[in-house]
C-alpha cells in the first residue's frame, strides 16, 4: 500500500503534463518566459486557435512603426509573424526562424546590399548596440535592460559608413565616404578617386603621379593618413623646380602644358614664318620630336624625308632619292593611303591592266619573311614575270622555251582560262577532225605527289597511241 502512495503523486504529475502538454507545445523563447502559462495564452494567440493574434505589433511597437513607414524587412509583413519568429521551441531560441540560415539572408530584402568585403563579416560585427542608432529601437534596448541585445533584435544599425567605422580623417574630408572609397578595400580609393570632385583637377602627367608625392603621410596620427586638405598648389613653383630661374616669371602654363611634359614647349609661334613650314601631320607633331634636347638649341635637318623619318622599304628607292622618292607616292597627310596611281603604276616596268586592276597592292608587294627584305614589302624584283607572283599550275613543262612572256601564249591578264591558242607553233599542228576534239580529249589530268594536273609535255604523237584498230577500221 505504501508503495501505490508514493507511486500516485507522480502519475498525477505525469497527467498533468500530458494535458499541459495538449495546450502549449513547448517552452517559450526566454525573452518571452514571462508569459508562460495558460492564463498568458490570448496575449499572443486568438482565442479557440493556434493563430497569433495583433497583439506582437501592439507590443513590438519599432515593428508596427517599420510596417506603418513600409520600411526595411518588415515592409510588407501585414500578418502571420510566427512564420518568421515561431515561439514554443525553449529557452534558448533566438525567436527568429533563418529558412536558408542567418549567414545566407539576403540583405537586398532590407535595401541595404552587402558587397565585396562587407560580405566576408559576421553579421553580429554589426549589428551590435553600438552600431544602433534608430530611437526606436533605442528606447525598445533602454525599456528591457536586462536583456542582452544580441538575443533581442537585428534592427536599428546605422547604414552609414561611420556608422561602423572609425573616421580616420578626423573630419578633415565630408562624410560621403563612397565618394572615394569602395566596399571592396579601402586603399583602392587611390586609384578609383574622381580627383575632378577636388579644387585641383588633375590633367595630362599629373594623373600618373602617385598620390603619395602630393599627399604626404602623416605619421604623427594613429593611424597615418593621407593629408588631404591645406596643400599648397596655386603655382607650379609649389611642386616643381623652376629651371628657367624665374626668367620667364611664375606662369609656367604660358609655355607648358601637362598633357605631354614640361619639355613641350606651347609659345604661339607661327612655324610658317619658317624656312619649313608645317603642313598634315606634321602639324600635330610634339615639338620636342623634332627640336630635342641632344641639339642643343640647333635646327634639325630637314632636307630629306629620311633625316627625320625611317626608310622603310629597306633602300629599294635609293636610286631615285634625288628625285624626291618618297613624295613620289607619300605625302604629309600620311603615309597611308599611297598617291602612287594606277597612271604612276604604268610608267613602271610592271604596267596594270586586266584583273590585276582588282588585287589589292599589299598581295602583290608582301612583306619578306626572309632574306635582305625581312620584315618589308618587297617593291623590286630582279624578274618580273608571271611566275614572279602566280604558281606555275604545269609543274614547268613550259619552261624549257625559255620564253619570259611563255604564260601570254596561252592566257591574258583578264582571264587564266585558255582564250587564243594557235597549235601550229606545237610539234603537233591539228588538221582536220582534230581541230573540233576538245583539249581535255589528249591533254589528260594526271596526278602527281603535289595533286592533279594536266599533262601537256611530253605527249604521245602517233595515231595509235590515241586510237585503236577496230576504230580505224570502221
Amino acid at each position: 500500500m505504501s508503495n501505490i502512495i508514493k507511486i500516485v503523486p507522480i502519475i498525477v504529475i505525469l497527467l498533468l503534463e500530458v494535458a499541459f502538454a495538449q495546450f502549449s507545445p513547448g517552452k517559450l523563447a526566454k525573452v518571452h518566459s514571462f508569459l508562460e502559462g495558460t492564463n498568458n495564452c490570448t496575449q499572443c494567440h486568438e482565442v479557440g486557435g493556434k493563430s497569433l493574434s495583433s497583439g506582437c505589433v501592439e507590443c513590438h511597437l519599432p515593428i508596427k512603426i517599420r510596417i506603418d513607414q513600409q520600411k526595411g524587412l518588415h515592409k510588407d509583413k501585414q500578418e502571420d509573424c510566427g512564420t518568421c519568429h515561431p515561439d514554443h521551441n525553449g529557452l534558448k531560441f533566438k525567436l527568429v526562424y533563418w529558412k536558408n540560415g542567418a549567414e545566407n539572408f539576403d540583405h537586398k530584402d532590407i535595401g541595404f546590399d552587402l558587397t565585396d568585403s562587407h560580405q566576408k563579416v559576421e553579421c553580429r560585427k554589426c549589428h551590435i548596440q553600438k552600431n544602433m542608432i534608430e530611437e526606436s529601437i533605442l528606447k525598445w534596448i533602454d525599456k528591457y535592460p536586462e536583456e542582452l541585445i544580441v538575443d533581442r533584435t537585428w534592427l536599428g544599425a546605422a547604414n552609414t559608413c561611420n556608422g561602423c567605422h572609425e573616421d580616420i580623417h578626423r573630419g578633415e574630408v565630408s562624410q560621403d565616404c563612397a565618394s572615394c572609397h569602395t566596399t571592396s578595400k579601402w586603399e583602392e580609393s587611390k586609384t578609383s578617386y574622381n580627383h575632378d570632385l577636388a579644387k585641383f583637377q588633375l590633367t595630362g602627367e599629373h594623373q600618373k603621379v602617385s598620390c603619395e608625392k602630393c599627399h604626404t603621410i602623416d605619421k604623427k596620427q594613429k593611424p597615418a593618413v593621407m593629408k588631404l586638405t591645406g596643400l599648397n598648389y596655386q603655382t607650379c613653383g609649389s611642386c616643381h623646380t623652376d629651371i628657367h630661374k624665374s626668367a620667364y616669371g611664375n606662369t609656367c602654363e604660358k609655355c607648358h602644358t601637362t598633357q605631354a611634359g614640361w619639355t613641350k614647349n606651347l609659345i604661339p609661334f607661327d612655324h610658317n614664318d619658317t624656312k619649313y613650314p608645317l603642313k598634315g601631320r606634321h602639324l600635330k607633331q610634339n615639338c620636342t620630336a623634332c627640336h630635342t634636347e641632344k641639339l642643343l638649341g640647333s635646327l634639325p635637318s630637314y632636307n630629306k624625308c629620311s633625316d627625320c623619318h625611317v626608310d622603310k622599304h629597306q633602300k629599294q628607292f635609293n636610286e631615285r632619292l634625288d628625285q624626291g622618292a618618297c613624295e613620289s607616292c607619300h605625302t604629309v597627310d600620311g603615309f597611308i593611303p599611297t598617291s602612287y596611281t594606277f597612271a604612276d603604276h604604268n610608267q613602271s616596268e610592271f604596267k596594270i591592266d586586266g584583273n590585276h586592276f582588282a588585287i589589292p597592292c599589299v598581295l602583290c608587294h608582301q612583306t619578306q619573311e626572309k632574306g635582305q627584305l625581312k620584315g618589308f614589302a618587297q617593291f623590286k624584283w630582279d624578274v618580273l614575270q608571271c611566275n614572279s607572283c602566280h604558281t606555275d599550275i604545269h609543274r614547268e613543262q613550259f619552261v624549257r622555251r625559255e620564253n619570259p612572256k611563255l604564260c601570254e601564249t596561252c592566257h591574258t591578264t583578264s582571264s587564266f582560262n585558255i582564250v587564243n591558242f594557235n597549235h601550229e607553233s606545237t610539234a603537233y599542228p591539228l588538221d582536220g577532225e582534230h581541230i573540233n576534239v576538245n583539249c581535255e580529249k589528249c591533254h589528260l589530268s594526271v596526278k602527281d605527289r603535289n595533286g592533279n594536273f594536266t599533262r601537256y609535255y611530253p605527249i604521245a604523237h602517233k595515231c595509235e597511241d590515241c586510237h585503236s584498230f577496230n576504230e580505224k577500221n570502221k
